[in-house]
């Protein structure tokens, strides 16, 4: 049955390799170019999600410290302010509020200081290697540091006026005046709305043009940010002056040490549900701060890809999952230069399955085929939903599934479907995966 889907004509051109095993035992039930090398798109973040678990375990929680090389007189710090970065993903506008309000219940009304950024947990590299540089003003291809905020990314919302001719309004989110907005967009009659972010004269610009109908519905755009530790720093000090804290000092890059005192410190959620919305999600920022953070952890420091890459590598051969190489060159599967086989990715998968430590929160984390993240649309007949839990992974002609299934007879099976070079559209390609899942299914 496999076979026949695989003959479609649209797909004679291309390379499909697909590996199928028992989750019982390991045999193999199915295999074609199962050795062969594929870029796995988001299929990486399987050997991120792995790599996370057993290193950093599922516990694991992002701490941001809030230093300080001062002391408090009254309601004054004398002293600078020190935002310390540890790789939290997951920092946004509003855990920045809730650590300004608790700097004002310690008492703290005004800081005779800087407020200083230190980012030096990972390296200053903030783009993996072999990503395309046409991705970066996109929040998918949003910058890495161990300081960010809001995935190192604003919201631009545009909505037409109610005349031809008339600006557009437009939100941007967060409020910031790091953020600097060019609209020239206007209502109009045709919708060639384009939103770009543009990094001019060392600012971050937001260039909005084109027009939009009268009535159209409000359109929103992820658009990334440059300098981001610079814009969690300036982001922070705008909170405080909100909420009535005074800084006399500006904003600059510093280095926390052991003699600074701790005044707070933000905690993360665990890390497993971290990894449940990278996965779900398929949060290309979150991955690469994970990759970055094991490197530093499980390495040293500064955290960098590459040590990542190298933990999850000797785990790979340490574990006897992989016998052969493989190719890793991020944490989130953005990067052309990876390449792994379908046999690697169900050895991984086969290893995980019965890890009884880990294998729950893995089979947690990964979208479940009709029911949420990018399998929410898919597989959704009955008798099919909820029987899939997989990871999905795109690019320009690049498409993979890889996962667990369980049949109509209560068989568990591993699979790793992997499609490139192919000339059909991408949802016609997820349509024969889905065919083929199915049919396993039904096996």
């Amino acid at each position: 049955m496999i076979d026949e889907i695989l003959e479609d004509t649209l797909m004679q051109k291309g390379t499909t390799g697909i590996m199928i095993i028992s989750a019982a035992t390991g045999e193999v039930l199915y295999e074609r170019n199962g050795c062969k090398f594929f870029s796995p798109a988001s299929n990486i973040k399987l050997l991120t999600t792995a790599g996370a678990l057993f290193m950093l375990k599922p516990e694991f929680r992002f701490k941001t410290p809030l230093l300080t090389d001062g002391l408090i007189s009254g309601d004054t710090l004398k002293g600078n302010i020190i935002l310390q970065g540890k790789g939290d993903p997951t920092l946004d506008t509003e855990k920045f509020t809730k650590l300004v309000k608790r700097l004002k219940l310690i008492g703290i009304n005004t800081i005779e200081g800087d407020v200083l950024f230190d980012d030096m947990y990972f390296d200053n590299i903030p783009y993996g290697r072999g990503w395309m540089w046409n991705d970066f003003e996109y929040g998918f291809g949003a910058p890495i540091s161990a300081l960010s905020v809001n995935k190192n990314s604003c919201q631009i919302s545009v909505k037409p006026e109610k005349n031809n001719g008339d600006s557009v309004t437009v939100y941007i989110e967060p409020k910031t005046n790091f953020i600097f907005l060019r609209n020239e967009a206007i209502t109009g009659d045709t919708d060639n709305l384009t939103v770009k972010r543009i990094f001019e004269n060392n600012k971050n610009v937001i260039l909005i043009r084109g027009t939009l109908p009268v009535q159209t519905a409000t359109k929103r755009y992820i658009r990334s940010i440059e300098k981001p530790s610079l814009y969690v720093a300036s982001l922070f000090a705008e909170k405080m002056k909100e909420n009535g804290i005074t800084i006399t000092g500006r904003i600059k890059k510093g280095f926390a040490t052991q003699l600074h005192d701790t005044l707070l410190i933000n905690q993360s959620e665990p890390l497993i549900k971290i990894l449940y919305d990278l996965n779900k999600e398929s949060s290309n920022f979150i991955a690469e701060h994970i990759l970055k953070t094991i490197g530093a952890e499980a390495v040293d420091l500064p955290g960098t890809a590459e040590k990542g890459i190298k933990a999850i590598e000797a785990f790979m051969k340490e574990k006897g999952i992989t016998k052969e190489d493989f190719i890793q060159r991020d944490g989130s599967g953005l990067s052309r230069y990876n390449l792994i086989s379908p046999r690697q990715i169900t050895s991984l998968l086969f290893y995980l399955y019965h890890r009884f430590e880990y294998a729950p929160e893995l089979l947690t984390v990964l979208p479940t085929g009709g029911v949420d993240g990018t399998l929410r649309n898919r597989m959704r007949e009955e008798g099919i939903i909820r029987k899939v839990r997989a990871k999905t992974g795109t690019m320009s002609n690049v498409s993979t599934l890889s996962g667990y299934c369980v049949t109509n007879s209560g068989k568990v099976l591993i699979f790793s479907i992997m499609m490139k070079d192919y000339i059909a559209s991408p949802s016609y390609v997820r349509d024969l995966q889905d065919k083929i899942i199915k049919t396993l299914i039904k096996f």
